[in-house]
């Protein structure tokens, strides 16, 4: 075992510490590039494009609470977002619900028709 540790040392010895290359000087460029400045416009076109399409789609805010009437259907063909779901959400909690049970109509697959998937379970 002596033997194995004196070898280690032996090998240990023959390496030499020696002095690290320096680092190469980089530069900073001095002016802008044309194509970094064309696309951070096109990605701010893009994202003002979505914010603006986003916000104008949605429908307009509901009338006063005393206006409604809280078993008025809202129209199917309404594209409902995310932003004014929650919004309905929030300040209608009945309408809300009544927009979801008038799209779940439309959206959502029918389990009692004669070709589901549960009916076809039920059969067995």
């Amino acid at each position: 075992m002596e033997n194995h540790d004196q070898r280690f040392e032996e090998f240990l010895r023959e390496f030499e510490p020696s002095r690290p290359q320096a680092l190469r000087e980089v530069l900073a460029p001095t002016q802008w590039n044309w194509q970094r400045l064309a696309a951070a416009a096109i990605v701010i076109i893009a994202c003002g494009s979505g914010f603006w399409f986003a916000g104008s789609h949605h429908a307009s805010s509901p009338a006063p609470a005393s206006e409604q009437s809280t078993a008025q259907a809202v129209p199917v063909t309404l594209v409902m977002s995310a932003a004014y779901l929650q919004r309905l959400a929030l300040e209608d909690p009945a309408q809300f619900d009544a927009a979801l049970a008038a799209a779940a109509q439309t959206t959502l697959p029918r389990f009692d028709g004669p070709h589901s998937a549960l009916g076809l379970l039920a059969k067995d």
